[in-house]
């Protein structure tokens, strides 16, 4: 998908020019190669909108109100793509991920992810500071952020933590310890046309892989 943004720099006393990375780091979490426009006087949006739908743009945003432009561009490109809308489901679980792995780094204490796959959520966990009460979360952790949802039409096909059974249904909790030895594990998502993406992530080298379809942790030979 190709998405214009055609926006008025001086619109809002210029916040629409200050929140352009944001909304760049919006589309690109979609996974939604995009262009921005920008207009210099009256008539100038519809110009650059027919010129946008010579050159083959598939979906053009208008920025007239930047306030509106987050919740506005993004949820109709998911709507237009599903394809876009699992993708963007996926990068935002290895942002968890990756959220969860930083946070037992830094405090050099473990960390957690709690997925409950029927409930399409998840949250993170962090361990207590020294002097605090143990948490109520799984080995004693507290919770250390909003529980998330999954977007309306994903749903957890199953998880996978290396070395354990696959779980399709109820509560998995992956810990992930300070050293980057625990922790690996797939997550499936899948959307309403039964498309799945996995989310591979290798405690090892610290990374999330995305991979289209189902992926496999690779056996190990000795």
């Amino acid at each position: 998908m190709h998405v214009c943004v055609i926006l008025n720099p001086k619109a809002g006393a210029g916040s629409a020019a200050r929140r352009l990375p944001e909304i760049r780091r919006a589309l690109d979490n979609a996974g939604i190669r995009h262009d921005v426009m920008e207009t210099e006087g009256p008539g100038d949006a519809a110009r650059l909108a027919r010129k946008a739908r010579e050159h083959g743009v598939e979906l053009i945003a208008v920025v007239v109100v930047i306030g509106l432009l987050l919740v506005v561009v993004v949820p109709a490109a998911d709507r237009i793509s599903p394809k876009y809308a699992l993708r963007a489901a996926a990068r935002e679980i290895g942002s968890g991920i990756e959220l969860a792995r930083a946070t037992a780094a830094r405090s050099g204490r473990p960390a957690a992810l709690l997925y409950e796959i029927d409930r399409r959520t998840y949250r993170l966990y962090a361990s207590p500071k020294p002097g605090e009460p143990q948490g109520d979360g799984p080995w004693g952790l507290s919770q250390a952020g909003p529980t998330r949802s999954l977007p309306a039409g994903i749903r957890f096909r199953g998880i996978l933590p290396q070395g354990l059974r696959f779980m399709e249904s109820g509560e998995l909790a992956v810990r992930f310890d300070p050293l980057s030895i625990d922790g690996s594990h797939i997550v499936y998502l899948e959307n309403e046309q039964a498309k799945t993406i996995s989310v591979k992530y290798n405690a090892l080298i610290g990374t999330a892989d995305y991979v289209d379809g189902t992926a496999e942790f690779e056996e190990v030979r000795y």
